[in-house]
């Protein structure tokens, strides 16, 4: 499974287990299942001694994976044991093995969803996982992803960084934007289930709509926002946008803007790809421009906004504004991949580009016409020759050294040059060239 690699091997002043978990991996490379297996469940014993939770979650997560292999349907009262145990675990450890479980549920479900769609709903509460239906698997997912975040004032008193053990190889977070537990759960629960595409399954009509305008207002008017949520019982994406308006009034009060900054882009970037909106791009644009002086205070976060509204310009195909905008950040020079990606726009807006297309055969003594797409450039030059047949013969004849191999061998040249449009907005143009009729 996946989630075997989540968890390291104990939190700090806690025993890791080291040589232990050593001697489970062997086993497994071994194949020797079944033996990796009892070890497993000896660290359990172990574990819960030492009321080492993050090693008793561990060990839960590779029996989950190893009874699945040596027993048939093991995999089900592991996942059963599991759930009963929850009562037992600290507030965050709970809420964390609440994301594992709910990221389970998922994976059962894709791995084996050919087999499940077949099942009828039998909405039986605490029933046989083996029997579930595909609605119920979601709905238990979706509820365990919920109670993974239902207690954010324990979650926000828990720094992310003192759970890195727990969450090694499911933490990436360079730049420190999930500070608090809260923040990472919130996170996953958007990424592992409310923000996924699970229309496939094609059980829940996710009736809320994205294409809400007032989804892409500035992050004041957002907060505020007030939806009834009785319509969207079953929808994902209702329970987004409420994720989303927590994290966002959650730090809302930071001193350092840069986790707010984070969320408000998270979601604002979200809704704007999802949304069907007419108006969309205009309440974007101006949600952006408003967030440039929301964050102006630390010229690190105006260019990273700034950079957002470059690449919407540059999208939309206003390269002049986009390349203002990007010039604006480079001379700032404030955020180091706001500032890369702006040089990358410039150089890309600023770069020479020549297509030519001809037709393959053009009729002796008649003119020869083609379309050139070109950009930055205002000439073209064009030589036409006589080439061997022999030369296209050889199946290699477009390799590296084409360019030099074909001027080698032509003959009777003629040279040409024209004068073409040279677009002030640097964007692509495209002119139609005619040569004289060539001799043969």
């Amino acid at each position: 499974m996946e989630l075997n690699d989540y968890l390291s091997t104990g939190m700090d002043g806690k025993p890791s287990y080291t040589e232990e978990w050593k001697e489970v991996k062997k086993l497994e490379s071994s194949r020797k299942t079944s033996d990796a297996c009892k070890k497993v469940k000896e660290i359990l014993q172990q574990a819960k001694q030492d009321k080492n939770y993050p090693q008793i979650i561990k060990t839960f997560i590779y029996s989950l994976d190893y009874q699945n292999q040596v027993v048939d349907d093991g995999f089900f009262p592991e996942l059963k044991e599991l759930e009963a145990q929850l009562d037992n675990f600290p507030t965050a450890d709970k809420a964390f093995l609440h994301s594992v479980l709910g990221e389970i549920y998922l994976n059962y479900l894709s791995k084996e969803y050919f087999s499940i769609s077949k099942r009828t709903d039998v909405d039986v509460k605490d029933g046989n996982v083996a029997t579930y239906s595909t609605k119920q698997l979601l709905r238990t997912a979706k509820q365990h992803f919920i109670q993974s975040i239902e207690d954010p004032d324990a979650l926000k008193k828990c720094k992310t960084i003192e759970y890195k053990d727990i969450l090694l190889g499911a933490y990436e977070d360079r730049d420190n934007m999930m500070p608090t537990l809260y923040d990472f759960l919130a996170h996953r629960a958007l990424s592992e289930f409310f923000e996924k595409d699970i229309s496939r399954y094609e059980v829940f009509d996710d009736n809320f709509d994205v294409s809400n305008n007032d989804l892409l207002k500035p992050k004041d008017q957002f907060i505020e926002l007030a939806i009834d949520g009785k319509p969207y019982e079953n929808s994902a994406s209702y329970q987004a946008f409420l994720i989303y308006q927590n994290l966002i009034k959650f730090h809302d009060g930071d001193a350092d803007k840069t986790v707010l900054l984070f969320n408000d882009l998270a979601r604002l970037k979200n809704y704007y790809s999802r949304s069907v909106s007419e108006d969309k791009q205009e309440i974007y644009i101006a949600t952006l421009s408003a967030m440039e002086s929301t964050y102006a205070d630390s010229a690190v976060l105006r260019d990273q906004v700034r950079w957002e509204m470059a690449k919407f310009y540059n999208d939309k195909g206003e390269i002049l504004t986009a390349k203002k905008i990007a010039e604006q950040i480079i001379e700032s020079n404030a955020d180091r991949n706001a500032t890369n990606n702006a040089k990358t726009l410039v150089q890309n807006i600023l770069l020479h580009s020549l297509e030519a297309n001809a037709e393959k055969y053009y009729p002796t003594g008649h003119e020869i016409t083609f379309k050139t797409n070109h950009k930055n450039i205002n000439k073209v030059f064009v030589r036409i020759g006589k080439v061997p047949k022999r030369f296209f013969d050889k199946p290699d004849y477009l390799g590296k050294s084409y360019l030099m191999t074909l001027a080698n061998v032509m003959s009777d040249c003629n040279d040409y040059a024209f004068d073409v449009e040279c677009n002030p907005n640097h964007a692509v143009t495209t002119s139609k060239l005619s040569l004289p009729a060539q001799p043969l």
